[in-house]
């Protein structure tokens, strides 16, 4: 921090340290409030925080926390530490609280990298505060369309975020024909994509025409939902070149295998996440870490040891061994079915749907998700477990794609379904919403007896 805090600053300062400080006395999460509290005394608190902090933000529809989690790890097995808001709370009082919980009573931070998840719509926001030096945008999917708008809305405000700052070194995914184009007049750009032809069926809605003179795009390969290589029939529009490529993806039992390609060397990693989407999740954050001067073997082993995020396939002990899932909007969710639809052992599903402030209130996107998908383990699914406020409109969803037949169960509560969980002894796959994960969390480490963690 260049400059001292103006009085209003310190009392935002004062106030959100001591909440913080009462909410963690409590056991109680301290992600977002006191950051809530300082923002509305002075939002100018964030600037003056992170002033001369070398700040990477990360934004995206799917992925960010994730993203962000190893890149951390790669940092950790360096011994720095970062300045993150790790549980995913990316609104503007989640990531004042990553800062001011590192702050003394002066606003000084010992720590001077930041490595921010921010949501996209928060952006411009809060990149007049945060000043990152450095933006990565993993992808661009439709998302609670009651909260977020169109696509292009966010698209633009991402845009103008981006534009403003000065010298920022933007990392995007070339396969998207939507963040592509935030390169556009950012000569620091840099691209990441993929050279892998998915089975599975593309959704290409959200990018069909050219975001420069609209005319229809042409999809040479899709790797999954709307990425892949591409070429505008009009003004020849296509993907920007990549300075790194996932050129391999394999699927292991407990992870993944993938080979990428940077300039012209290629190495090979494991990763301990499935699925083609955190392929593409560990291309980006392999050519961050790279341009920022770490090895092919500090990512390679770094990745090789770095546990899953919070909620975002995290295994817990509970019956057979449960693995956690979030999902929240219809790409999302079809990728982790295409998951599951390869599993060749019995396993419970549990499928949780809310639709509270942050899941979105319109749940409408469900029937936009490939749930024909788990056609595919009608065999492997032992039974179907609902919950959360919405459960009946998804097993309304489940008869539509044709999987009445499998035995299904809804329980009114995240208690009673933990409950009815822990006398199984079949793995189960819990696949919910943002708050529904949020809810059952908990539980699940209060069942192993350990104590929740807010870090």
């Amino acid at each position: 921090m260049s400059r001292r805090l103006t009085l209003r600053e310190q009392l935002a300062l004062l106030t959100g340290k001591l909440s913080y400080r009462l909410l963690r006395l409590l056991g109680r999460e301290a992600g977002s409030l006191p950051g809530l509290l300082a923002w509305r005394i002075a939002p100018s608190l964030l600037a003056a925080l992170s002033d001369g902090v070398d700040t990477l933000a990360v934004c995206g529809t799917n992925g960010k926390t994730t993203t962000c989690k190893l890149i951390a790890d790669c940092y950790a097995a360096r011994g720095i530490t970062l300045i993150r808001n790790g549980t995913g709370a990316n609104l503007p009082a989640g990531i004042l609280t990553a800062f001011l919980r590192r702050a003394d009573l002066r606003g000084h931070i010992m720590e001077r990298t930041a490595v921010i998840e921010c949501d996209e719509a928060a952006a411009l926001k809060v990149f007049p505060y945060l000043r990152p030096r450095s933006v990565l945008v993993n992808n661009l999917f439709r998302d609670q369309l009651d909260r977020y708008g169109e696509l292009n809305t966010t698209l633009r405000n991402l845009k103008d975020a981006i534009a403003a700052l000065d010298n920022c070194q933007p990392f995007l995914n070339a396969d998207d024909a939507l963040v592509s184009t935030l390169g556009q007049g950012q000569p620091k750009a840099l691209y990441f994509g993929s050279e892998i032809q998915s089975d599975a069926k593309g959704v290409t809605d959200d990018a069909q025409f050219c975001p420069f003179c609209g005319k229809k795009l042409h999809y040479e390969r899709i790797s999954y939902a709307h990425l892949g290589k591409y070429v505008c029939s009009g003004c020849g529009y296509r993907n920007p070149e990549a300075a790194l490529t996932l050129r391999k993806f394999e699927s292991e039992t407990d992870g993944s295998r993938l080979t990428l390609a940077h300039g012209e060397r290629a190495f090979s990693l494991s990763l301990k996440l499935q699925g083609l989407y955190n392929g593409s999740n560990a291309a980006a954050v392999a050519l961050v870490l790279l341009q920022r001067g770490f090895t092919e073997d500090e990512i390679r082993t770094s990745f090789a040891a770095a546990a899953p995020a919070f909620g975002r396939q995290e295994h817990f002990s509970l019956c057979g061994g449960l693995e956690l899932i979030l999902a929240k909007n219809p790409v999302g969710l079809s990728q982790v079915f295409s998951i599951l639809a390869e599993k060749k052992e019995e396993f419970v599903l549990v499928l949780c749907l809310n639709d509270k402030d942050a899941d979105g209130r319109d749940i409408s996107w469900i029937w936009d998700a490939d749930f024909e998908l788990l056609q595919q383990c009608r065999n492997t699914v032992g039974a179907i477990f609902l919950g959360g406020t919405r459960a009946e409109e998804l097993a309304l969803r489940l008869k539509y794609a044709e999987l009445s037949a499998v035995k299904t169960e809804l329980f009114s509560s995240p208690q009673a379904l933990v409950q009815r969980l822990s006398g199984l002894e079949l793995p189960v796959s819990a696949v919910c919403t943002y708050t529904a994960m949020r809810e059952l969390r908990p539980l699940l480490i209060r069942s192993e007896g350990r104590k929740q963690s807010w870090n």
